[in-house]
């Protein structure tokens, strides 16, 4: 591992905000961790996301790009991502910086843990349901499965899987695991 931590982004037209919110992020994180590995996915976004994301390569030097020619979806970059991550940890962050207020927090905490994830689904949190497609309602029961796989394998209570601000160590299990 050649890097304390690896933060994996997933973009699709973002073009508007990435650029200011990656440097948020760098501010943050530079004061937890040193040596920071960065990977953008670009999931065939039809804005300029792809050039602004080129222009943040151009001032990070550990800034990794990953370009999706058409959309396919979060997991298939975020598993591309992380076979090829290089840090010790590893943080997916969705690129609107969801939780951001949490973010000094959630690095003091992955430094100690090996799994940290914010849940949106705490009692403080507010889940606003309005004209759900079906496709939210997919999500939201195989959200539900994964949670109970999660605690009776894993042992791991929480209920929400799909936040998008978690980090976990990065094993080299994942490297070699077809998904």
């Amino acid at each position: 591992m050649n890097y304390d931590i690896t933060i994996i982004l997933p973009c699709y037209n973002c073009g508007a905000y990435i650029n200011k919110n990656i440097q948020k992020l760098e501010t943050v994180t530079l004061k937890y961790f040193k040596k920071i590995e960065y990977i953008a996915i670009d999931d065939g976004s039809t804005d300029n996301t792809l050039s602004e994301l080129e222009k943040i390569k151009k001032k990070i030097k550990d800034f990794k790009i990953i370009k999706i020619k058409n959309n396919s979806g979060k997991s298939n970059g975020v598993k591309k991502a992380i076979k090829i991550s290089k840090g010790f940890k590893i943080v997916l962050y969705d690129s609107d910086l969801p939780y951001f207020k949490y973010l000094k927090k959630f690095f003091v905490n992955l430094k100690i843990f090996k799994l940290v994830i914010v849940n949106r689904r705490h009692k403080n949190s507010n889940m606003i349901i309005e004209n759900k497609r079906i496709y939210n309602f997919i999500r939201i029961f195989i959200g539900n499965f994964i949670s109970l796989i999660n605690f009776h394998i894993f042992k791991i209570k929480t209920k929400d899987t799909q936040a998008g601000l978690k980090g976990f160590l990065n094993f080299p299990e994942f490297k070699k695991k077809k998904f």
